[in-house]
């Protein structure tokens, strides 16, 4: 093919447009010639203060006044001398794209103006230029804002293929989740300055966690903390810092993850919170650094303690009582997969095949030892957590169904359990919220449909509530 003649486009089958410039797009050498035409324009003389910055066929002006009569000055005849060399190399300029802002930080300047071939150009608060935000006072929250919204979408597009339970496994999850950490980590060596604020930190953690959850198969309620050590993705605010290291300071790859690493580290001892992970998971480096080993559903439940364990199950109101169900002790994780005896002989299979006892001391560290024990040690994980399952589901089975389960409280002070009655779905409330028993015959009204009230025969055990949608009615139910 050749890049001078010949060229044609094939608009329809009946309308074919011969070319006469331009650069075939796609193609091995049109780059460079690009670079070659478009290198002109960076060669033109400015005036005193302005300077040009090209990509591809972006242009960015970049000019400094003393003044706000002396910034225009300068950025109108530099506009003018661009327009003028595009007009005679025959280039197109889109004015209407054409965007301006005034990098004043906090002060406010008197009315600014610039044209350029006639067109006025009002400077605004924030512009985009190659995928980084650029505000006035160069704080990039915008620029956080708009990118976690953007991420957000990718993140919930990506958790359809990513459920709990089933789906690909931890690393082809890790693997997708890349795409949404590429998309907030993008152009930081720029926007970094802005994590001074904990404002700013907190937009992209809190939008890195939801697809490091998804990873790790977690609950919502799972901590960042912890999520990120299980899975072992590094805060992305490290992972900022580790980037700006690399291709700002020179530092290698290897250096900057280890950097990255002892900060981590330092701020797993320090935090509050996934205490429970931190007693499991003490030393993040031997975790991360595995060779063998994915993560799953239950595993997850048994790292984080949050899953089918009587102290969550309460703590979230689902349960009115921390007991275990087997042998009446507090049901925490540690006691669930380490004490209760009702779970001794899969235990004893365990001790059978490595000759290791479970215990809270050397779960993970015998698990990191090899894959033949990591395999048994999970599989001892597994069977637990799907046992408790099965249990639970066996003690709802008479009640109501756990959907959409709350707690509430009566007037006369019994808890009950709100989930599904013969009316319907209920509305949610508040755990612990007072509410009268009102007993014998109601009328029960549904806003917003034909059918404006019903009669419904209460019987004593069923509580009223009034919700945000109108009235409803639970079913009491023993307590698990």
């Amino acid at each position: 093919m050749s890049y001078l003649e010949g060229r044609r486009i094939e608009v329809t089958p009946n309308h074919i447009v011969d070319i006469t410039c331009g650069v075939p797009q796609g193609s091995v050498l049109g780059p460079s010639l690009w670079n070659i035409l478009y290198d002109g324009v960076l060669k033109q003389d400015m005036p005193l203060g302005v300077k040009l910055v090209a990509f591809a066929d972006d242009l960015a002006v970049a000019a400094i006044g003393r003044n706000e009569e002396d910034l225009m000055r300068n950025t109108n005849q530099a506009l003018a001398r661009v327009a003028s060399w595009l007009e005679e190399n025959e280039l197109k300029l889109a004015a209407e794209k054409t965007e301006a802002v005034l990098l004043v930080g906090r002060r406010r300047p008197r009315a600014v103006q610039f044209q350029i071939m006639g067109a006025k150009i009002e400077p605004k608060k924030v512009i985009k230029y190659l995928g980084i935000y650029i505000d006035q006072a160069c704080t990039f929250s915008d620029h956080l804002a708009k990118t976690a919204a953007k991420a957000e979408g990718t993140i919930s597009a990506l958790s359809r293929i990513m459920p709990n339970i089933g789906g690909p496994g931890s690393n082809r999850r890790k693997l997708l989740a890349g795409v949404a950490t590429s998309m907030l980590l993008y152009g930081c060596e720029v926007w970094h300055t802005a994590l001074a604020t904990k404002k700013n930190v907190v937009v992209l953690e809190s939008t890195h966690r939801r697809i490091l959850a998804r990873v790790a198969c977690a609950y919502r309620t799972v901590s960042t903390e912890a999520a990120q050590v299980i899975t072992g993705v590094p805060p992305a605010r490290l992972l900022v810092e580790e980037r700006v290291k690399q291709r700002c300071t020179g530092m290698s790859k290897s250096m900057a993850r280890s950097h990255t690493l002892n900060l981590w580290q330092e701020n797993w001892q320090q935090t509050t919170k996934a205490r429970w992970t931190r007693r499991l998971i003490p030393d993040i480096e031997k975790w991360v650094k595995r060779k063998h080993g994915e993560i799953d559903y239950h595993l997850t439940q048994a790292l984080t303690g949050h899953g089918c364990f009587g102290t969550y199950l309460c703590r979230i109101g689902k349960i009115l009582n921390a007991s275990c169900w087997y042998c009446g002790e507090e049901d925490t994780p540690s006691h669930t997969l380490f004490s209760c005896s009702y779970f001794d002989p899969l235990r004893m299979d365990v001790m059978k095949k490595i000759l290791v006892w479970p215990e809270e001391s050397n779960l993970i560290e015998e698990m990191l030892e090899s894959p033949e024990k990591w395999d048994v040690l999970h599989t001892f994980v597994k069977k637990i957590m799907t046992q408790k399952e099965k249990k639970e589901r066996e003690l709802e089975a008479g009640g109501v169904r756990s959907g959409q389960v709350r707690s509430g409280q009566v007037r006369s002070g019994p808890r009950v359990k709100f989930g599904w009655s013969s009316i319907g779905r209920l509305p949610r409330w508040r755990i612990g919220e007072s509410l009268p028993d009102m007993g014998g015959t109601g009328e029960i009204k549904y806003p917003g449909r034909t059918k404006t009230s019903q009669d419904h025969t209460v019987t004593p055990d069923v509580v009223w509530k009034r919700g945000p949608r109108g009235f409803g009615a639970a079913r009491f139910r023993e307590p698990l």
